[in-house]
């Protein structure tokens, strides 16, 4: 539409990162830890946890906050991989594991939210499925995929409408 543009995840984020890698326990003691299935096409569901038995110092940089985007790295459904969901109401310590990429995007309210939506629907979506490549059994996408995600930008007003007519 009139207004609008394209971008590239790379231009509207300043920070993009895989989480942990070594594999966590299901009981405590521990730091809590997403699961993969935590993460599914505009959600984050912080209850779905493992838990991470590492000194705080070494898991510091690994902890999600409000207004982060988690995309799925990878997956066994080629429909679930590379969704993205926005932390909300992240009120105890949580870690990212490796299957899952975290990103900060530059803008704060409401972009972050708008983002969440773009990348899950339309060409951005077309873009992580046609990524999408299998590994011994596992199908994934990098951050580079990611990155390179086609994202349709409009005013910040039509952004807040857009995010407005979702919700409802």
């Amino acid at each position: 539409p009139d207004g609008w543009c394209w971008a590239t995840v790379e231009q509207l984020i300043s920070y993009l990162r895989n989480g942990l890698s070594q594999k966590p326990s299901q009981t405590p003691p521990g730091h809590r830890i997403l699961r993969i299935n935590a993460v599914r096409p505009m959600s984050v569901d912080l209850a779905e946890v493992r838990f991470y038995d590492k000194p705080e110092s070494e898991v510091l940089d690994y902890f999600v906050n409000d207004g982060d985007l988690l995309f799925t790295r990878y997956n066994g459904s080629v429909d679930l991989l590379g969704v993205a969901g926005m932390v909300r109401g992240c009120n105890e310590p949580t870690l990212h594991p490796d299957k899952l990429i975290r990103v900060k995007t530059l803008l704060g309210h409401p972009f972050p939210s708008y983002l969440e939506i773009a990348a899950n629907v339309g060409a951005s979506r077309r873009h992580m499925q046609s990524r999408a490549r299998t590994t011994a059994g596992q199908t994934g996408i990098s951050g580079t995929d990611i990155r390179e995600m086609p994202i349709p930008l409009c005013s910040l007003a039509e952004q807040e409408e857009i995010i407005e007519e979702v919700e409802r």
